[in-house]
């Protein structure tokens, strides 16, 4: 998946998705793009090209210049003012609406008020054209239109704000430029019945993907949207689509800052596709709240789960965008956000901005990656655990993204220190870890209509056979017993006010579960350091046909609190995967005798929340082929 950047810049990120046998899925799996607001500066505009045969991401503002020479509506060249006279707008727009409903609107009165609406809404005017750069691959030349190229769309999208606001969803701009309209045939296709999204950058987006992919789901959240394609070669793979969105600027209702989020089932896989756009600026404070703002993105954007954030519920995550975090040599490389105020004195630097710019400029300039990532604050809060806990990204061989002056290929400017502020990460499943490959991480200097860089990442993804779901015991070929022993905690939070806790687990997860029900252990009184006998664990048992399909299944530990007066208090999760019990045995799957010993870091919207321990046992009846041992 990809990575976006602030003040608008492009990013783009592509993931193929294949198997083996009969079990091979098509190797184009989806586009994804996204496009979203500037950072520091709203107003600053870019623009972004991808072309790529898979899940590809693009990002760019819709707030470019005006078109050489054009005379623009004067309600749409108020609202290119909005930082000096927003309310102008409010009043332009509420006064042609009033003489509208009174019967006394003229055309020009009627369309100022179009224009006025959809700036209030953020619309604004079409960009310009994309650029030419491409950032992942260029697109294969459009096939002419068949009867069996007619596009369709996956799922119903929510109506978005402007589309209402707008009467149409469409710009006045866009609709007035009929040079810069797309043939159906060159476009990723909408189901019939169905509008497109009203956004003014979605048709260059959709004639860039091309007609051999159609728009999965889109959602947008003020100037941000995030709009997934999927093959159509592999849209009959497509089990459900779901999309959220949260917002993380004042008061945390602003929607200047936040994320947009989808999640879709491929053939039973889950992949979720995070795009954000986090609090800006160098200080503590600014990196504290971009710290906070992470968490909130995953509490607020829950699509499936009662408890269990993207994360838990997610078999690939891609969480992507202008995350803001900054290099900072100021201070050690062991300090983070939440390192107290008297060690973060400790070997800091008394520089001024200027000085702090050169030292880092210097670093920049031998090309030394590894000493600038040393000091970049996301991954010093990552390896804290402090957000996003677990995640994972490529390495950055290039120059930091941000901030760059426009018009020229990569030229830092001293405005800002020199930061990788556009980022590209991911988090699989423990078993579904192995099944996803890197295969480019990557800057994209040639685009220049921005004060950033873009950043696009490619990745490999192997999908399994689709997973049938569990059923009771003998109601399939093979009745699974599921055993852990030995399990225990350490390093929970207190949640009582006497400083400790009560701390039981569920084993939960619906692929070993019928119906998702869940089993738990028993409650522990007043620790933070859990240990449970192997008699106070229950042991789980299902049903399915095909025993080798245990080496696709994941099963998840959640730790609450126990609280008799009201419902318990969710501590974190786990996820353990079944294929580690399993040897490798090219025969056929072997469960291993002894076990899988265990441990694994337990987190809560990305925030590290203890860890568990535990030794993960498999047992399977009738064993005429004795293909596991038995306890």
């Amino acid at each position: 998946s990809s990575s976006s950047s602030s003040s608008s810049s492009s990013s783009s990120c592509t993931s193929n998705t294949e198997g083996d046998g009969p079990a091979a899925v098509p190797t184009s799996a989806g586009a994804a793009a996204c496009a979203t607001e500037g950072g520091e500066n709203e107003e600053e505009a870019a623009t972004a090209a991808a072309g790529a045969d898979c899940l590809t991401v693009w990002r760019a503002d819709d707030q470019p210049p005006s078109d050489e020479g054009a005379e623009p509506a004067d309600a749409a060249e108020v609202c290119h003012k909005k930082k000096k006279g927003f309310s102008r707008v409010k009043s332009k727009m509420k006064s042609a609406l009033h003489r509208a409903s009174k019967g006394e609107a003229d055309a020009a009165d009627t369309e100022a008020a179009a224009a006025a609406a959809a700036a209030a809404e953020g619309g604004d005017v079409e960009p310009p054209p994309l650029a030419s750069h491409h950032l992942a691959r260029a697109p294969a030349p459009a096939p002419a239109a068949t009867p069996a190229d007619e596009p369709r769309r996956l799922s119903e999208r929510a109506g978005s704000r402007r589309s209402v606001s707008a009467k149409g969803g469409r710009s006045p701009r866009a609709s007035q430029n009929s040079e810069r309209e797309f043939p159906t045939n060159q476009m990723a296709g909408v189901r019939p019945g169905t509008e497109a999204p009203s956004h003014a950058f979605y048709p260059q987006l959709a004639a860039q993907v091309g007609p051999t992919f159609e728009l999965a789901e889109a959602v947008e959240l003020g100037e941000m949207a995030l709009f997934v394609f999927v093959s159509r070669a592999m849209a009959p793979l497509v089990d459900s689509v779901r999309h959220s969105s949260e917002a993380t600027g004042i008061a945390n209702v602003m929607a200047n800052k936040g994320a947009c989020a989808v999640q879709l089932s491929l053939r039973g896989t889950v992949f979720s596709f995070v795009s954000c756009h986090l609090a800006a600026h160098q200080d503590l404070e600014y990196l504290q709240r971009r710290v906070a703002d992470c968490k909130s993105v995953f509490k607020g954007t829950r699509l499936s789960h009662r408890y269990l954030d993207l994360t838990g519920t997610s078999d690939h995550l891609f969480f992507f965008g202008d995350l803001n975090f900054r290099v900072d040599m100021t201070v050690s490389a062991a300090c983070c956000s939440t390192t107290p105020s008297k060690e973060r004195e400790v070997g800091a630097k008394k520089w001024d901005h200027d000085q702090h710019w050169k030292e880092v400029k210097a670093v920049v300039d031998t090309a030394n990656w590894q000493q600038l990532m040393a000091y970049d604050q996301l991954r010093k809060e990552i390896s804290a655990g402090n957000c996003l806990c677990g995640f994972a990204e490529g390495d950055y061989n290039f120059s930091p993204t941000f901030k760059v002056l426009r018009e020229v290929q990569m030229q830092h400017i001293t405005q800002r220190i020199p930061s990788y502020c556009d980022r590209v990460l991911w988090k699989s499943f423990p078993g579904a870890s192995k099944y996803l490959q890197v295969q480019d991480l990557y800057s994209a200097p040639d685009i220049m209509t921005s004060d950033h860089k873009p950043v696009g990442s490619v990745f490999q993804v192997k999908v399994p056979p689709h997973l049938s779901p569990p059923r009771p015991p003998g109601k399939g070929k093979w009745t699974v017993t599921l055993r852990l022993t030995n399990l225990s905690c350490d390093g929970l939070p207190a949640m009582d006010a006497d400083g400790s806790s009560d701390p039981f687990v569920k084993l939960v997860g619906s692929q070993v579960l019928p119906d998702d029900a869940a089993c738990k252990t028993k409650v522990k009184k007043n620790t933070l350091t859990p240990r449970w006998s192997d008699d106070e664990v229950p042991p789980l048992k299902f049903a399915v046909d095909d025993v080798s399909s245990l080496g696709w299944r994941h099963l998840k530990l959640a730790v609450f609190d126990n609280d008799l007066l009201r419902t318990s208090d969710f501590i974190g999760f786990a996820v353990v995967s079944l294929a580690d019990a399993l040897t490798d045995d090219p025969s056929g799957h072997e469960a291993k005798a002894e076990g899988f010993p265990f441990h694994y870091d337990l987190t809560r919207f990305g925030v590290l929340r203890g860890r568990i321990y535990g030794t993960l046992r498999l047992h399977a009846e009738p064993g005429a082929k004795k293909r596991f041992a038995v306890f």
